[in-house]
């Protein structure tokens, strides 16, 4: 609607198909947008084709973790397979004038060309391959959300976000696996994980941080949890890092480059004079763990 609201009031001098030529121009009106609407604390949803693959560059590191952006990709064997169902509803929010035939093989183009501009510059995507299954993308897209909005920290490979009530599986998870609360004097049941996951939501608010989720990178799988917490140790308040990976994600080093992560972020970001780790005498695994970081 810019867009068309642009060359309809004759602004500028581009027909609709000229979209190389109008992304430039589009993108100076829709990022100034974007500053406002950050300046004011203001949500905004921006919808459209026109936003250039290295739009981070116009952000400072703190509009950038204000902003979710998320793309959506279709396969082209998932277009070749459903062109049926892509014709039928190809005019349904706008009239277009282009053949189908000419269509397919636009849209089979224009989604490779975003699909591998996705992955050149980093940018979120939900690559549609199979079935256009919109619950499963509306999730999918709550979740990418989450992990841009809610983000405390990245480290190579896991994005480090607080945790929200749709983490209490994946808690659970870790909670209820006996070999993984080895360390803790009796069994969890449901109603400990759910409020140990209260226990961080309250402690974000009180604190500023606690226990966060660990989200690989590569697939968005929540592996583990990894944070900071206010514990007491011989007669003081302490800060302590700790740390709890799922058991198929042991043995990998994600435990220490989390741990690693949260020691930076006590001393850089709320520069706490000293962090510790509290760890029982036959907990070899995590005494390792501490010693590899340097505590």
């Amino acid at each position: 609607h810019i867009k068309m609201g642009l060359i309809r009031s004759h602004m500028i001098s581009l027909t609709p198909e000229e979209d190389e030529q109008l992304q430039p121009i589009l993108w100076k009106v829709i990022k100034e947008i974007i500053h406002t609407a950050w300046e004011n604390q203001q949500h905004l949803i921006i919808e459209g084709c026109y936003l250039p693959n290295d739009w981070k560059m116009a952000f400072h590191e703190q509009e950038r973790m204000a902003i979710a952006e998320l793309f959506l990709v279709l396969d082209p064997a998932y277009i070749a397979t459903h062109q049926k169902d892509i014709l039928n509803y190809a005019r349904v929010i706008e009239q277009r004038k282009t053949e189908h035939a000419s269509l397919i093989t636009m849209l089979i183009k224009e989604n490779e060309a975003m699909k591998q501009a996705c992955l050149k510059h980093g940018n979120e995507m939900i690559l549609i391959q199979e079935d256009y299954d919109l619950q499963q993308i509306v999730l999918q897209a709550k979740r990418k959300i989450a992990n841009q909005l809610d983000r405390v920290f990245e480290t190579n490979r896991l994005l480090v976000r607080k945790m929200n009530q749709d983490d209490l599986e994946d808690l659970l998870e870790m909670l209820l696996d006996p070999i993984v609360m080895k360390a803790y004097e009796y069994p969890f049941q449901r109603k400990d994980g759910e409020e140990w996951l209260k226990r961080q939501l309250e402690r974000y608010e009180q604190d500023g941080y606690g226990l966060w989720a660990l989200i690989r990178k590569e697939d968005g799988e929540m592996i583990g949890q990894a944070g900071l917490s206010n514990q007491s140790c011989e007669g003081k308040q302490v800060l302590e890092i700790g740390y709890l990976l799922k058991q198929r994600y042991w043995h990998q080093g994600y435990a220490k480059e989390a741990a690693m992560g949260c020691k930076r972020y006590a001393f850089e970001v709320l520069h706490a004079p000293e962090v510790f780790s509290i760890i029982k005498s036959d907990n070899e695994a995590s005494k390792k763990v501490a010693i590899a970081i340097g505590m």
